[in-house]
């Protein structure tokens, strides 16, 4: 193992690094021409190195010697350690005098380096749990979830070196504390005939806190919060109440009269503690021994939120609550992170059949892992060398971790594009580095002075250059989980999360093979056709690119995961150069793929969608009169990918 170290302040690499004995001073700060990185909760986190060597020191080094038994591999992992992050050497990519050295976090490479047929027995274990098992197979840490098995509660092994067991632990809470639900710092929500205070918010999170773990429906939810603004104001009131009865706290029970879910009256502690009157509020018997919020709610869905209220307080009318339902709702919206559904009562789903939970021949764990949570609608990441499993709906339940607006200090645009009957899916933001404190996975708000954009937002990407202070940020909105089956997976794949039967992959190299058929090599960068790198910069579309002749309508898959970046163009009649439809594709290892000639493109395949290796992406269809598909890669050969024969 050759261990390098990003030297923030000397803008150089230096590194553990021994060959044949003798220590190697690989690159020198001067030698750097770039540092980048790209962290996503699409792919995997990637930094990218730009080394300016004319004296062929890396290839002189020894650093980059294949094994002599596997070609496919370095003879060592070359790790770099950034910000106390490991990433693993993956690609170089030589371009006259400067070497591009990739780098992926250590985590997705133990994940995609292992991988062997594998599934589980019938019924015998949820997603989550088979999602567990691959990491374990791939010696890795247990995901993040934010529905924890009973294993997950149990101390976790350390599977990285140099690390602390203590440094572990505080990366594992600061980990969970992404998780955690509550209303954005600087939210503006009103109460009453003013904005809410600090402190007033910070009590309506103490009682929706208390309702979140009892399970209570989103319509007691804010029966809770428009009590505590009738009753308190949302304030903990630690002074008597005027009518005489000795009311106190946020839900002003009757000390030593009130009753409460320990079967016996408030003491004034009990009545002074937020999460205490919720929890009485919440549960039977209810502050007038005439039942709980949540009882009331399922015998009586057809209720106001006033109604419930009212049965459990037993104080004034119920529209004295119903008046403050809008402010109720804002809240508690702005602390799930989603719009609240006010019908009562229980819910329950209907029995389904869940697709078998399985890794493919030549699929890796970290391939299996996303084609998995795609088919939820989950999302498998990592962040800092540490696994998340988690759905968006519980991600975007997360806490805000900033409220920001195009004037916020550091904050230099906020982009975004709305049409008509379009819900807005993808807001671009661009600020200094220090300015930002959100990473991927975490959730942040936008205020209402960003119109279409304002409200709650994932941090899907994160990218920047070390050498610079500005990063470029993409916002994205979150899916609704769903349950595959057996017969969704059955399909060609159209419009489907799992992989298509009709794809076949590329040897071991990640890739899926982009067509349901073998078609002839027409020409591509090392070949006699139309396309051949030139000097840059240049157009990688178009340079980069390979054609491959096959009949109108043979089915296109995606040759990896990613997300798809931007779906345009126009069928025409076949005739023009640029006819067709195209899709883009930024896949999970940092390259992004472009398709034209498409005939026909598949419904969800639009910008912002998710794709898995393997799904169908469209049809094929004639590009300049004869049929074939184009396909381009920006950093790489597509032929060896693609493992193409010319």
């Amino acid at each position: 193992m050759s261990v390098v170290a990003w030297e923030r302040r000397a803008r150089a690499l230096d590194g553990d690094i021994h060959l044949n004995g003798e220590e190697v001073d690989v690159v020198a700060g001067g030698g750097l021409v770039s540092f980048d990185e790209e962290l996503s909760v699409s792919g995997s986190p990637i930094v990218r190195v730009g080394v300016l060597d004319p004296e062929r020191v890396l290839v002189g080094s020894e650093l980059l010697d294949l094994r002599r038994d596997d070609a496919e591999k370095l003879g060592r992992e070359v790790e770099l350690v950034v910000d106390g992050v490991a990433y693993w050497l993956r690609s170089v990519v030589k371009r006259r005098d400067v070497f591009e050295l990739t780098f992926e976090d250590r985590t997705v490479c133990r994940l995609r380096d292992r991988g062997r047929p594998t599934k589980d027995k019938e019924g015998a274990s949820d997603h989550r749990a088979f999602i567990r098992r691959l990491c374990a197979l791939a010696k890795v840490e247990d995901p993040i979830t934010r529905d924890p098995l009973q294993e997950e509660l149990e101390s976790r092994k350390s599977t990285g070196t140099g690390t602390s067991r203590g440094k572990r632990d505080r990366a594992r809470r600061a980990a969970d504390d992404r998780l955690e639900s509550g209303i954005a710092p600087g939210a503006r929500l009103r109460v009453k005939s003013a904005w809410g205070t600090p402190g007033q918010l910070d009590i309506a999170s103490q009682l929706l806190e208390v309702a979140t773990r009892l399970g209570a429906s989103d319509k007691v939810m804010v029966s809770l919060i428009a009590v505590a603004i009738q009753e308190s104001f949302l304030t903990n009131l630690r002074t008597p109440s005027e009518d005489g009865y000795g009311s106190y706290g946020v839900l002003q029970p009757r000390v030593d009269y009130s009753n409460t879910h320990l079967r016996r009256p408030v003491t004034m502690a009990q009545a002074l503690d937020v999460a205490f009157n919720a929890e009485a509020f919440l549960r039977d018997p209810g502050w007038a021994s005439k039942g709980g919020a949540m009882r009331w709610d399922r015998l009586r869905p057809d209720w106001t939120i006033g109604q419930l209220g009212q049965q459990v307080e037993r104080g004034p009318p119920a529209a004295d609550y119903d008046q403050w339902e809008g402010q109720a709702r804002a809240i508690v919206e702005a602390y799930l992170g989603r719009g609240v559904a006010m019908q009562g009562g229980a819910t329950s789903s209907g029995g389904r059949t869940e697709t078998r939970l399985t890794v493919g021949r030549g699929e890796s764990y970290w391939d299996a892992a996303v084609r998995i949570a795609e088919s939820y609608r989950f999302r498998f990441f990592v962040v800092s060398n540490t696994p998340y499993y988690v759905a968006d709906e519980a991600l975007l339940d997360s806490r805000p971790r900033m409220t920001i607006a195009e004037d916020s200090p550091g904050v230099d645009a906020i982009d975004w594009e709305w049409a008509p009957r379009k819900e807005l899916r993808q807001t671009e933001v661009e600020c200094n580095v220090h300015a930002w404190q959100a990473p991927p996975g975490s959730v942040v708000e936008l205020d209402d002075d960003c119109g279409p954009a304002a409200g709650r937002w994932l941090v899907g990407e994160y990218a920047r250059s070390r050498f610079a202070d500005k990063a470029r940020i993409t916002l994205v909105k979150g899916r609704k989980p769903t349950v595959p089956t057996e017969a969704a997976d059955e399909g060609e794949g159209e419009g489907s999360a799992g992989a298509s039967s009709a794809a076949s992959r590329v040897g071991t190299s990640g890739y899926w093979y982009p067509l349901s058929a073998r078609g002839k090599f027409l020409g591509g960068p090392g070949g006699d056709g139309s396309h051949s790198r030139v000097d840059w910069p240049h157009n990688w579309q178009s340079d980069e690119a390979v054609d491959i002749e096959v009949p109108v309508g043979t089915t296109v898959f995606a040759v990896r995961s990613g997300t798809v970046e931007k779906a345009a163009g126009s069928v025409g009649d076949g005739s023009g150069r640029t006819d067709g439809l195209t899709v883009t594709i930024k896949t999970d290892d940092g390259r992004r793929w472009f398709y034209t000639h498409l005939s026909t493109r598949s419904p969800r395949v639009r910008a912002g969608a998710k794709v898995v290796g393997g799904q169908q992406i469209g049809r094929s269809g004639l590009g300049g009169g004869v049929p074939h598909l184009h396909i381009a890669v920006d950093r790489g050969d597509p032929v060896q990918l693609l493992g193409l024969s010319t």
